[in-house]
C-alpha cells in the first residue's frame, strides 16, 4: 500500500507535565515543545543540550541548532551532501559528520562556531588513505574546545583527544577503543578493547576501569554514554545471568543498577552536574524488545520515572528516548508525534501556571489549570483594574490538572493573576500568570498525520488533528474524513457522530469544541485487506470542517 497526502503540522504544545515522587505530591512540571524539522525534510532527532538550552540534532540529512524556539540549519561543507551533529558545548559550539560526494560511505568531522561550519580536523586527510581511515568521527566537545573523536580503520576503532586550537592529538588507547563523551577535566568516557570491552574513563593521569553490574558476558563490559563535570558516568551494562542490559550510575568508584520500567533492559544517557538526575530509555513490556517499547525515562530520588506517564494531554505523542538534561532542569529527547519522528524539549515551569498564556476578550476561553495540592474548588482570574473573572466548574483533566472556562468578553486588557481557591479556605495565587488581549477569535485548521503506508492486514493509527490557533474557545465544528472504502476502519477513543458511503468512500464525522490555542488529535485506525490487487495502489485521506 502507498501513500496518502496529508498537511504537515508541527506545534509547540502547551500543555503541562507532572512529575511525581513517591515521597512527594509534586516533583516538577513541564512544558512539552516539539521542535519540529527543517524545510522540506520530515523528520528530526535531538543529540544534546546545552547549559543555555540550546540544542543540537539532525533533521533529514541535515544538521542543527535550535535556539530560542528557532531551528537553523547548520549548512554543508564544499562538496557535501549530508552534515549529522552529534553533540553541542556550553558556548553553542557543535561537533558532528558530514560526508563529501567523492568519499561515499565515508564519514569526515565539522566544526560549527558562530555561524560557520568548517573542518578544523583536516578529517579528510585521514579518510584519503593516509592513514587507510574509513571514518573520522567527532563524538563530544567540552567548553574548552576539546574533542572526543573516534577514528575508524579496518573494523577498528581508535578514540583520540582533539584540541583544535594548535591542532594537538592525544590517542586514548591504542588497543581498539571507542569515546563517548568528555567533560572539562577533561576526562572521556570509552569503551576500551585490549582483549575484551570494558568500559574506562580516561584522564591525563590514567585511565580508570569501571566495574560491572554483572560479570562481562561475551567480554563485554559496561558501556558509559554520558559524564558529567564531576566525573559521574552514566549508561549500560549488562545485570544478570540472563544477558539483560540495565541503565547504571558509576560514582565515588561504586556502580548502581538503576533498574528498568518493568521490561528487560535499560540504558543512562545522560546525568546533569549534580548527579541527581539522570535520563535514558527503558523497556516498558518485559516480552518486547522493541523501538515501540521503548520509553523515556526520569531517575530521580531513587526512582525511574516513565515521562510518558507524566505528561497531561499527551495524545499523539510517543517519548522514546531522552538523550541530555541540563542544570535547569531542561531534558531533550526523540519519540514520535501522530507518527512522524520528532524531536521534544521538556522545560520546567513554575507550579501554578496555566495554558494558553493568553487569551482574547471577545469571548470564552478555557485554562489547563495546573494545582500543587488538592483540587480547588474554584477557579478565578484577578485581572487589571480589580477586575475578578469567576471560571466555571473546574473539570479535572489529569492528575493535578484541571479545565476551567473563563468568559472574557469586555475585559480590560492586561496581566492577570491566577487565583486558585482550595477546600477550607486556602488560596493560592499565582502573580501575573495569565494575559487578556484586545478581541481574538477561534482559527480552526484540519491536517492529517500518520504513516505513509499500510501492510495489508495491520491496523495502522492515523490522526484527524484540529488545532485552535485562535484565542477564544470555539462553537461546535464538524470535522469530515473521507478515505477509500476498501480500507477497514474503527474509531480509537473519540466516537463518530456520523459516518456513510458514497462513490467509493466512507465518509466519518466527529463534533468536537475546540478550546483556544489548543489541538485536538482525533485517532481512528485503517486496515487494508489482504489482497494482491491492492498492493501498491495508492490512497488518499481528506479532513475538512463544517461550522465554527
Amino acid at each position: 500500500m502507498s501513500a496518502f497526502t496529508s498537511t504537515k503540522y508541527s506545534s509547540i504544545l502547551l500543555f503541562l507535565i507532572l512529575f511525581a515522587c513517591a515521597s512527594q505530591v509534586i516533583a516538577q512540571v513541564y512544558q512539552i515543545t516539539d521542535l519540529g524539522t527543517l524545510p522540506s525534510q520530515t523528520s528530526s532527532s535531538a543529540v544534546g543540550i546545552n547549559q543555555l538550552g540550546q540544542i543540537a540534532g539532525s533533521s533529514g540529512n541535515h544538521a542543527f541548532l535550535y535556539s530560542n524556539g528557532t531551528m537553523t540549519d547548520l549548512g554543508f561543507l564544499p562538496g557535501s551532501n549530508q552534515a549529522s551533529a552529534s553533540a553541542i558545548n556550553n558556548s553553542g559550539q557543535i561537533v558532528g559528520t558530514y560526508g563529501l560526494t567523492t568519499l561515499q560511505g565515508r564519514t569526515l568531522g565539522f566544526l560549527w562556531d558562530s555561524g560557520v561550519i568548517s573542518d578544523p580536523f583536516n578529517s579528510a586527510a585521514y579518510i584519503n588513505g593516509q592513514f587507510e581511515t574509513q571514518g573520522f568521527e567527532p563524538v563530544a566537545i567540552n567548553d574548552n574546545g576539546q574533542v572526543a573523536v573516534n577514528l575508524a580503520s579496518n573494523g577498528n576503532s581508535t578514540a583520540l583527544l582533539w584540541q583544535v586550537s594548535g591542532n594537538q592529538i592525544t590517542t586514548l588507547s591504542s588497543g581498539g577503543s571507542t569515546a563517548y563523551a568528555i567533560n572539562n577535566v577533561p576526562q572521556v568516557s570509552l569503551v576500551d578493547r585490549p582483549s575484551y570491552a570494558f568500559g574506562a574513563i580516561w584522564s591525563l593521569s590514567g585511565t580508570t576501569v569501571l566495574p560491572t553490574l554483572y560479570p562481562p558476558l561475551a567480554g563485554y563490559g559496561p558501556t558509559p554514554y554520558g559524564i558529567n563535570q564531576n566525573g559521574q558516568a552514566v549508561g549500560e551494562s549488562y545485570a544478570n545471568s540472563q544477558a539483560q542490559i540495565h541503565a547504571f550510575l558509576w560514582s565515588n568508584g561504586t556502580i548502581s543498577d538503576l533498574g528498568t520500567l518493568g521490561g528487560a533492559n535499560s540504558t543512562a544517557r545522560a546525568i546533569n552536574s549534580t548527579g541527581q538526575q539522570i535520563v535514558g530509555d527503558s523497556d516498558q513490556n518485559p516480552n518486547t524488545a522493541t523501538t515501540q517499547n521503548r520509553r523515556a525515562f526520569l531517575y530521580a530520588n531513587a526512582n525511574m520515572l516513565d515521562l510518558n506517564s507524566q505528561v497531561a494531554n499527551i495524545l499523539g505523542w510517543e517519548l522514546q528516548s531522552a538523550v541530555g538534561i541540563n542544570d535547569s532542569g531542561q531534558i531533550v529527547g526523540n519519540g514520535t508525534y501522530l507518527g512522524n519522528a520528532h524531536a521534544f524539549l521538556l522545560t520546567p515551569i513554575i507550579q501554578g501556571t496555566v495554558s494558553p498564556i493568553q487569551g482574547g476578550n471577545a469571548g470564552n476561553v478555557t485554562l489547563n489549570v495546573f494545582y500543587p495540592g488538592t483540587m480547588p474548588t474554584s477557579v478565578d482570574l484577578a485581572c487589571a483594574g480589580g477586575t475578578t473573572i469567576v471560571g466555571g466548574v473546574p473539570v479535572p483533566i489529569s492528575s493535578n490538572f484541571v479545565q476551567v472556562t473563563f468568559n472574557l468578553t469586555g475585559v480590560t486588557p492586561g496581566a492577570c493573576s491566577v487565583v486558585l481557591n482550595e477546600p477550607g479556605g486556602s488560596i493560592l495565587t499565582t502573580p501575573n500568570a495569565f494575559t487578556v488581549v484586545q478581541g481574538g477569535a477561534p482559527d480552526i485548521r484540519i491536517s492529517v498525520a500518520g504513516f505513509p503506508q499500510l501492510r495489508a492486514g495491520l491496523p495502522e493509527t492515523y490522526y484527524i488533528v484540529a488545532e485552535n490557533v485562535g484565542n477564544v474557545d470555539s462553537g461546535s465544528v464538524r470535522i469530515w474524513v473521507s478515505f477509500p472504502s476498501f480500507l477497514q476502519w474503527q474509531p480509537a477513543g473519540v466516537q463518530p457522530s456520523s459516518s456513510g458511503a458514497m462513490n467509493g468512500n466512507t465518509f466519518v464525522a466527529f463534533d468536537i469544541l475546540p478550546k483556544a490555542s489548543s489541538n485536538n488529535p482525533i485517532p481512528f485506525l485503517l486496515t487494508a485487506p489482504v489482497s494482491s490487487n491492492l498492493v501498491h495502489k495508492p490512497f488518499q485521506i481528506q479532513a475538512w470542517k463544517l461550522g465554527q
